[in-house]
């Protein structure tokens, strides 16, 4: 049986998280559900700090009962941070975790030219796959959509189109839905950088985007899926993506990462975590099986 670790976000009043569960049978997992609070700076009186932890398990017990009573299994802890995605990285492995569920915050540009927000460095960080739900409605039947990368043929890349399909399938299977693709292709000329890993960016304009739209057939075809399901935009991942999500109405986007940090992510940028700032539906967010987390969880 699978373990699902759900964050409760305090500022969240429809806690589109913990909600997401019901998408899910009672009998398919078991749950975790954690609330975070601030670790205190300085000496504050250590037993008011217990007091608040005491009254935040109150709180998130009653939270979580009506879940109980419907059948799920869950278990809640309240915890301390001081950096918020590292306590959620090791509380998921600590408890085992498969995927992590998370309401998804929305950041102001310049805020996040400043620091980087929790969700960005989850998706850098974070082993496990990551659901970020957008709101507290019901996702069942909606179409699942893969945002797969034809244009790069490294096998980093290949690998993770490969990923990102296979969950793409398995929730489609729980949430009884059809499975979309799409891809965002260049329309004009690209790059000296950008082609270094294109392959096709100096192939003509017309003749480069016959063969991506080749290949995400072929990829299509592959799994089942029918030519009408698979959706190719110029432009942007993200612009893309996004557009093609409200498009068809997709309950979910599910989008791989490389998961660069330092340097390269801070001036390059991942195509998730500009996927993540527009996003109007749930993003389901995977890397490779290989993946180190670079937080130390032992």
């Amino acid at each position: 049986m699978p373990k699902i670790l759900i964050v409760v976000d305090p500022e969240d009043r429809e806690h589109r998280a913990l909600n997401r569960i019901k998408e899910i049978s009672t009998d398919a997992a078991s749950f975790k559900v954690d609330y975070y609070l601030q670790s205190p700076d300085g000496a504050k009186d250590a037993s008011s700090v217990m007091a608040e932890i005491e009254i935040k398990k109150g709180w998130l017990s009653e939270l979580v009962q009506p879940y109980i009573d419907l059948g799920y299994k869950i278990e809640t802890e309240v915890l301390l941070f001081h950096r918020l995605y590292e306590s959620i990285i090791k509380s998921a492995d600590i408890f085992g975790a498969e995927l992590v569920f998370k309401p998804l915050r929305r950041h102001q540009t310049l805020r996040t030219l400043i620091f980087t927000p929790t969700d960005w460095k989850l998706v850098r960080a974070c082993p496990c796959p990551l659901l970020f739900v957008t709101h507290g409605n019901s996702i069942k039947g909606e179409p699942v959509m893969a945002a797969i990368d034809i244009a790069s043929v490294d096998a980093a890349h290949q690998e993770l189109n490969q990923v990102v399909l296979e969950q793409t399938q398995r929730l489609a299977n729980v949430l009884n839905a059809d499975v979309h693709l799409v891809h965002a292709y260049h329309g004009v000329a690209v790059s000296s950088q950008a082609a270094l890993s294109d392959p096709l960016a100096n192939v003509p304009v017309m003749d480069r985007r016959k063969l991506q739209f080749a290949a995400a057939y072929d990829l299509a075809a592959s799994i089942n899926i029918p030519q009408d399901r698979v959706h190719l935009g110029e432009g942007t991942a993200d612009e893309v993506v996004n557009r093609c999500a409200s498009e068809i109405n997709a309950g979910v986007v599910v989008i791989g990462t490389v998961a660069r940090s330092g340097t390269a992510g801070l001036l390059i940028g991942n195509t998730a975590e500009s996927v993540l700032e527009g996003a109007r539906c749930d993003v389901f967010v995977v890397k490779q099986a290989e993946f180190v987390s670079p937080v130390k969880v032992g």
